[in-house]
């Protein structure tokens, strides 16, 4: 890593291997903005959307989100754009989301609390170099009861789903002739509701005093496909609301009351509701929460909230929450998993306390929780980001820090893992709320820090050993049709990239083109069968003569032995770019990844060794003094060349 760009101070010897440092940077026009003395909040690339936002007062900050690897310079997006709500004065109340593109325009919706939701179709080609001021394309205003108000505003594939204080869900889709926004209120009763309501009632403990979820506002809102993801990341939202019928969606109220619902993606069914419902944490007879879940045998607590926004995280629900009684110097803070099927539906089945946070430091909000990020999902276990440290512009000394936490797969005795990364003050004086988000690249998180630095932090913890058997069954056999097939796909995919990167040089969002490109197969293949993948193309691309390595054109000839050398380093360095992009690299195993460093270094020394033998050849026949010697230095220059030839060519 390049030193002047590492997060983290120098470190003692560790079992896990981790990495924090600065890949990207923002528009001056939004660094001139967090600087602002009004509470400023946002997000990072939300949703695989390729656009970050911030809100101001009652504007919308918009900008194309760019980042670099390791072995790029940083570049600052063009600029950025400019939204306001039409009926909105206040951005506390202000909600945003931005979804992925749609006929080459980004889709950003925004609503007031009033319950106007508003959409705009950013050209990012052009309204962001212009960076004006711009009119919404579309809205709809909800049929709000008075003294309602909108409370979160999230994004399932083309859906959007706005909840009220009230309890309520509405959902709501664009259409594109005629351009509109339609919503539609989610009944709170399935097919035969009044069945289902006595049921409930009738299972559900009496210790439990819960309000009544009618009466309870809804402050957070995950949605997730209705099946379980065999391995690795869930598949793309936007893919799969295409091909699901149907999503499924867990409320959470102020006192974590939560409410599981069906909901329909189809126009036609009416056939949704709430199917389940439970309290993360029951009250005792004396009003004490009953905390038997964490499993710390803790006490005399009586209140609970969430530091951060619930996100998913294949079959599951990761949280942090805040526990606190009259003592202030008892308060924790924990990271839970909520289950989501079986015996253990909306129940934890796992906990971590993050003995870092206690007492006084998180209960008299000095300490902000910038968000919690679901990493990478194996059949290992997962990993999960949650990022710590002062509020925005708030003095002191508090560093950011980065925890880390390991949970072992589903159904094993392993215990969670923590490592907490201790970011440098200086560079890193905090995080913008809300501005963490999933780095494909990596497999970790990355966050916008309030000096205008793009920061990602990845973890690595060793592997916990399996039984032979077990790991045997873990490792699969690799075919070579498989290789072929996954190697084909690859090249095409880093093909494209290449093209798309030459016709637009000015776009800097790489990370988004290389995800448009990559098929599907190369991301859900075994991580066996993609490294020989990658070593197999990556040799391909030393093998084989012509310009950039038979990449331009096989028949295409490159001027000299040195030119095709450079040719080829530059196409290998761009193809180990694209896989950090396409977030393939992080699938490679440690043996892959040094396969294609040897390429790498064997290209650059036989480039120098062919400077240095050409050079040695012009100082011969520099110091030639009659005709013989002249020919003969003419015949070992022809004898060389011819060999340096062959040499870069294969």
């Amino acid at each position: 890593m390049a030193p002047e760009r590492s997060l983290l101070p120098p470190q003692p010897p560790s079992t896990s291997q981790s990495q924090a440092s600065v890949i990207g940077v923002v528009p001056s026009s939004i660094h001139s903005l967090l600087s602002s003395p009004s509470s400023i909040h946002g997000s990072i690339d939300q949703n695989s959307s390729g656009l970050s936002y911030l809100i101001v007062n009652d504007s919308i900050h918009i900008w194309e989100h760019s980042i670099q690897t390791l072995n790029e310079e940083l570049a600052a997006p063009r600029g950025s754009l400019k939204l306001v709500h039409p009926e909105c004065t206040d951005g506390e109340g202000l909600k945003v989301v931005t979804v992925s593109p749609k006929e080459n325009k980004h889709l950003v919706y925004a609503s007031s609390p009033s319950g106007v939701i508003c959409l705009w179709m950013v050209d990012t080609k052009v309204s962001l170099s212009l960076r004006t001021e711009e009119e919404c394309d579309a809205s709809v205003r909800l049929d709000l009861e008075q003294g309602e108000y909108i409370t979160t505003l999230t994004a399932f594939g083309e859906w959007i789903f706005a909840t009220v204080s009230s309890g309520r869900i509405y959902k709501l889709r664009m259409t594109s002739r005629p351009l509109g926004l339609h919503a539609k209120m989610i009944t709170r009763e399935m097919e035969g509701g009044i069945m289902s309501g006595l049921i409930n009632r009738l299972f559900t403990p009496k210790k439990t005093r819960a309000v009544e979820e009618e009466e309870e506002a809804i402050i957070a809102l995950v949605s997730y496909h209705d099946e379980i993801c065999a391995g690795g990341r869930s598949p793309p939202r936007q893919k799969v609301a295409k091909l699901s019928p149907c999503c499924r969606a867990v409320t959470f109220t102020p006192s974590l009351n939560m409410l599981e619902w069906k909901v329909s993606l189809a126009n036609d069914d009416d056939h949704e509701g709430i199917v389940a419902k439970k309290t993360l944490f029951e009250q005792n007879y004396d009003g004490t929460l009953n905390l038997e879940a964490l499993g710390d045998g803790l006490v005399a607590y009586t209140r609970v909230e969430l530091m951060a926004e619930p996100v998913y995280l294949c079959g599951s629900i990761v949280a942090v929450v805040r526990v606190s009684s009259n003592e202030v110097s008892l308060t924790r803070a924990y990271v839970v998993r909520i289950g989501l099927r079986g015996d253990n539906n909306l129940s934890i089945i796992d906990s971590v306390w993050l003995d870092r946070y206690a007492g006084h430091s998180i209960s008299q909000g000095g300490l902000d929780c910038y968000g919690v990020i679901a990493g990478d999902t194996t059949d290992r276990g997962c990993l999960v980001y949650a990022g710590f440290g002062p509020q925005c512009g708030a003095a002191g000394e508090d560093s950011v820090t980065i925890s880390a936490i390991s949970f072992g797969a589903t159904g094993t005795d392993e215990a969670p893992r923590i490592k907490d990364l201790d970011l440098l003050h200086p560079v890193i004086p905090s995080v913008m709320h809300g501005c963490m988000a999933y780095d494909s690249t990596t497999g970790g998180c990355m966050f916008l820090a309030s000096s205008g630095l793009i920061g990602g932090a990845t973890v690595r913890f060793p592997l916990v050993a399996l039984p032979v058997s077990a790991s045997d069954e873990l490792m699969g056999d690799v075919g070579n049709e498989s290789v072929l097939a996954i190697k084909t796909h690859m090249v095409s995919a880093f093909r494209q990239f290449v093209n798309k990167l030459r016709d637009g040089s000015d776009n800097t969002n790489h990370a988004a083109i290389a995800r448009s490109v990559v098929s599907p197969s190369v991301n859900s293949c075994s991580p066996s069968v993609l490294t020989a993948a990658v070593v197999m193309a990556s040799q391909d691309f030393l093998t084989n003569s012509g310009g950039m390595g038979g990449f331009l054109s096989p028949a295409f000839k490159s001027p000299s032995p040195i030119v095709s050398l450079q040719e080829k380093l530059q196409l290998h360095t761009n193809f180990v770019n694209f896989l950090l992009y396409a977030s393939v690299w992080r699938k490679v195993s440690s043996n892959g990844r040094i396969s294609l460093r040897n390429h790498g270094e064997m290209l650059d020394s036989t480039k120098t060794c062919f400077i240095t033998c050409q050079k040695m050849v012009e100082n011969l026949a520099d110091s030639a003094t009659d005709n013989a010697r002249r020919e003969e230095v003419k015949t070992i220059r022809h004898i060389i060349n011819s060999a340096l030839e062959g040499v870069a060519d294969n």
